[in-house]
């Protein structure tokens, strides 16, 4: 993604469709990392976002080809789209509200919306 280090992102395994080492299940939220990711700050949201997005990444990636069956390079698409536009520049983070529910099902909910919508 540009702007980002993604270069310790998990890689995607041969034929498989997932990442190396990594399950599609959604990680325990840090919620200092989404409240970071969704202050106003360009450079923090970065670098909380550069901490989130490997950790979801392989959940949000078997969701979205679960969801819609995207080819490879559409999901790649999608998934990259959705983390900077939606996540970096409209800061869709900041909408993220531990009192109203889990980051886990608010996070695949804006991503299908994005996705759809495009």
């Amino acid at each position: 993604m540009r702007g980002m280090n993604t270069s310790s992102w998990p890689k995607r395994s041969d034929g498989s469709g997932r990442p190396k080492g990594c399950t599609p299940d959604f990680p325990t939220t840090n919620w200092a990392d989404v409240t970071a990711g969704g202050g106003p700050d360009l450079e923090r949201r970065k670098e909380a976002l550069e901490r989130l997005l490997p950790r979801y990444w392989p959940a949000l990636e078997a969701h979205v080809q679960q969801r819609f069956g995207l080819t490879a390079e559409d999901l790649a698409d999608a998934l990259q789209d959705f983390a900077l536009d939606k996540m970096l520049i409209a800061n869709v983070l900041a909408e993220a509200d531990q009192a109203r529910g889990k980051f886990r099902t608010f996070l695949p909910a804006v991503l299908i919306l994005m996705t759809v919508a495009t």
